[in-house]
């Protein structure tokens, strides 16, 4: 017999936290977030998580590089992320 959703789904669960390089993370984001994430992960044929742990990556690399040129000039570099940030708070 096949399983129920609910079984389906407490499976998935389960194996989830039993997993080593999987967390389980509830967000609450705004619909303009929520669009922005289904629409890159349309674009390029990828689960929205997918295309989160993607962008999250980028999020990182620009950092890094941020502070590699940081380094490299001796002047001071912020991120795309830092930026926005900054943005915000201004406002």
């Amino acid at each position: 017999m096949a399983m129920t959703n609910a079984e389906r789904q407490a499976a998935y669960r389960h194996r989830v936290k039993d997993s080593t390089d999987q967390k389980r993370v509830h967000l609450v984001v705004d619909s303009a977030t929520d669009d922005a994430l289904e629409k890159l992960a349309e674009r390029y044929g990828v689960t929205k998580t997918e295309a989160l742990r993607i962008a999250m990556q980028v999020v990182v690399k620009d950092e890094a590089e941020a502070v590699t040129r940081a380094k490299a000039t001796g002047k001071k570099y912020r991120s795309t992320f830092e930026r926005q940030l900054a943005e915000r708070s201004a406002t």
